[in-house]
């Protein structure tokens, strides 16, 4: 995936949390999603998205370290 498609997705998921906060501003208005976003720490989302990078790099590891073994045999 091309870093300028990641910072697109990005920028446009940012846009809309920060477009959607103004809805809810009056406090009065809209869900409660205290109960479950206490639930999650930061050390569960930093680690989830480490083993996601892990999955998704794996093959390209994989693939580079058995041409490197191949090119010493020739």
């Amino acid at each position: 995936m091309k870093i300028s498609n990641i910072i697109k997705k990005t920028s446009v998921a940012i846009s809309a949390a920060v477009l959607a906060v103004p809805a809810f501003a009056d406090g009065a208005a809209g869900p409660d999603y205290s109960s479950i976003t206490s639930s999650v720490n930061a050390g569960t989302v930093v680690t989830g998205i480490a083993a996601i990078a892990g999955v998704m790099m794996l093959p390209r590891v994989a693939k580079w370290g058995f041409r490197t073994v191949m090119s010493m045999i020739k």
